[in-house]
């Protein structure tokens, strides 16, 4: 899980809110371990109070964005696929989640699912073998999420929109990201 990042336009850390009862990153890993995966890793963010939920490891380039975040994970877990949530997904549930494992478990080198038509890079599912070659992006420059992604073939599901709706500010979801592009 993506718990990094400047949080600019919310205004304060995305990954602490509700700290500590009930604090997004804590919600999000509850819908991941619904899901069924069962070593989930929290990268980034603050190495103070992060580790008190679960396992955490530092970003090995803070600030160069979510696909280095996911580099970062795949260097400690290279041989697994990956389902890689952002912090900012409150309302994230283990059933929202399931079928782009399925689509990876299935053959589907990268699963991402569409919000309001649009790829919603927040949540993405990501075979080994794409993993590898987002790595091999970051290497050479890369930061762009989706510009790793996109050539090792990514399947847009149209799953219920609302648990993958991001959280960009104060007043609650905008359904707008940085991250998002139209899926092709």
């Amino acid at each position: 899980m993506l718990c990094g990042g400047r949080s600019i336009r919310m205004g304060r850390d995305k990954a602490t809110i509700g700290w500590p009862r009930d604090a997004w990153s804590a919600r999000v890993r509850r819908a991941v371990v619904a899901a069924g995966v069962d070593d989930v890793l929290l990268v980034g963010g603050d190495g103070d109070r992060l580790p008190a939920l679960g396992a955490w490891i530092p970003d090995r380039e803070p600030g160069a964005g979510p696909a280095a975040a996911i580099a970062s994970l795949q260097a400690v877990r290279p041989d697994r696929h990956l389902l890689v949530a952002a912090c900012d997904l409150p309302e994230l549930t283990g059933a929202a989640l399931a079928p782009l494992l399925d689509a990876v478990d299935g053959g589907a080198q990268v699963a991402v699912p569409l919000v309001d038509r649009v790829a919603a890079w927040s949540v993405v599912a990501i075979s080994t073998r794409a993993a590898a070659g987002l790595v091999e992006a970051v290497s050479v420059g890369v930061r762009s999420l989706h510009e790793c992604l996109e050539p090792q073939g990514v399947e847009a599901l149209v799953l219920p929109e609302a648990p993958f709706r991001d959280v960009d500010g104060p007043f609650g979801p905008e359904g707008k990201s940085s991250e998002r592009r139209p899926a092709e």
